[in-house]
């Protein structure tokens, strides 16, 4: 998981304008042979940063944390910036053959970005930890100041 600007070679689809990013998912074989490429995101700068496989009695499903500066396509309606261009926290839910299954945004009105998962799930619980410039939305009244450490539990 990362990101491209690009629109050939191994990438086959791009959101956004020359110059902008989309987050960038591969699943690789064993040996090495690209298996599937999807790219997510919208027409402003979107990034990946981590990956989390989920456990599932039938096949595993992937979480993609991030961050997104859109508010269309899959982050249509969700950005908590608006058409604003700032970003919010971006985490992606992907099936085994990399179909979106959802997608969700935290954060308030000024830039938040997705940093990691937690290294621990406890129970069936897992979470999110991210940098947040906001003090509305989903982190009203949290912010100190500047840059605040965000974390946000999943079921």
């Amino acid at each position: 998981v990362g990101y491209t600007g690009s629109n050939n070679g191994d990438v086959t689809h791009h959101y956004g304008h020359e110059g902008s990013r989309d987050i960038w998912v591969l699943k690789i074989s064993d040996d090495g042979r690209l298996e599937w490429q999807k790219n997510f995101g919208g027409s402003k700068n979107d990034v990946g940063v981590a990956l989390r496989v989920w456990p599932s009695s039938l096949r595993p499903v992937y979480y993609i944390l991030g961050y997104t500066e859109s508010n269309d396509f899959d982050a249509g309606g969700i950005n908590h910036g608006g058409n604003s261009g700032t970003s919010d926290i971006f985490l992606l839910k992907i099936g085994y053959s990399g179909n979106l299954i959802s997608s969700h945004c935290y954060g308030g009105t000024e830039n938040d970005f997705g940093i990691r998962f937690g290294d621990r799930p406890l129970d069936s619980h897992a979470f999110i930890i991210g940098d947040s410039y906001s003090n509305d939305g989903d982190v009203e009244n949290m912010n100190h100041g500047g840059s605040d450490i965000a974390v946000f539990q999943l079921s």
